[in-house]
């Protein structure tokens, strides 16, 4: 609850005769660790490298254009994930 209304709540509590509320201190939040940092920064690293490699091996076993699921620019600036196997699982 913010000051202004805790103010506003206070002033009509002690106009009905109650006990004013006292403000809860709010939380700190930890900073992370490096360890923890490190750790989420790996599993991010493997989304993004099993999500690009997903999608041209999908379109290799399919026999799907690969120019149908990019647009150009993306194909070219992305040659390396043309390289996977057609057989590669998911």
């Amino acid at each position: 609850m913010d000051c202004i209304k805790l103010e506003k709540l206070n002033e009509e509590r002690k106009a009905a005769g109650e006990k004013p509320l006292k403000a809860l201190p709010k939380k700190e939040k930890k900073d992370p660790t490096v360890e923890q940092l490190e750790k989420k920064l790996e599993q991010m690293t493997a989304r993004i490298e099993a999500t690009r490699v997903i999608t041209a091996a999908w379109c290799k076993k399919y026999g799907v254009p690969i120019e149908r699921m990019f647009p150009k620019t993306l194909r070219e600036k992305f040659k390396w994930a043309m390289d996977v196997d057609a057989d590669w699982e998911f």
